[in-house]
């Protein structure tokens, strides 16, 4: 079920939900959602977005929480933190990318484990493309039978190249499309704290994508 990790999947939850794959994807075409990594079959090609990890934790703190007190002040309070659960909403990426192994989780502090984060390198170096919100387009170099005409949608869609929206809803927190962060050096070594398992494997999944994008490109 996309959107879904169950906690503790067996290897019936894992065969079941490559099957909702494939049904899915008889002929040739592209299922979207919140989906944990699962390995599938080789010629499922499977594609990920990257977000600034400290964008997208204020993005979700913010949406879910509409009335919240300022992010940076909550991350200097260790029951804010707990009570938003904000170790695993700046983990996802590394949740995301790890899936379905057992050693996937969240320490004591509810922040991605280091086997978590071993487990998402191993497979965005071998069975995820990452690709930065800022590069989405160039998914119509590398697949133009599915994603032919997406840099036209994107330049005319809601959201920007960051994954903004263009007109977003005003909000006394951000400037332009940007959340603000740490107002203070007390706040955003705390978000750097948080954040420091996403930041890692965004920081290695984004070195992986300049690589293959400079390949790309020099084939053109």
């Amino acid at each position: 079920i996309p959107g879904r990790r169950y906690a503790d999947p067996t290897e019936k939850d894992k065969a079941k939900f490559v099957k909702f794959l494939h049904r899915q994807m008889k002929a040739p075409g592209v299922l979207a959602g919140h989906v944990f990594f699962v390995e599938v079959a080789s010629d499922v090609v499977v594609v990920s977005l990257a977000r600034d990890p400290q964008q997208r934790l204020a993005s979700g703190y913010y949406y879910a929480n509409r009335n919240a007190q300022r992010l940076g002040a909550c991350v200097v309070n260790a029951s804010c933190v707990a009570k938003f659960d904000l170790g695993r909403l700046c983990s996802m990426h590394s949740l995301y990318w790890c899936g379905y192994d057992p050693v996937c989780g969240l320490d004591a502090a509810r922040v991605a484990t280091d086997a978590t984060v071993e487990r998402a390198l191993r497979n965005i170096n071998g069975s995820i493309l990452v690709v930065p919100y800022t590069e989405f387009d160039l998914l119509s170099l590398l697949y133009p039978v599915y994603f032919q005409g997406l840099k036209l949608t994107l330049a005319r869609g809601p959201y920007d190249r960051d994954g903004q929206r263009r007109s977003p809803p005003k909000h006394p927190y951000k400037q332009g499309n940007k959340w603000r962060l740490g107002e203070t050096p007390q706040e955003q070594a705390a978000l750097n704290h948080l954040c420091r398992q996403d930041e890692r494997v965004v920081a290695v999944a984004r070195r992986l994508f300049e690589d293959r994008r400079r390949h790309l490109l020099n084939c053109v």
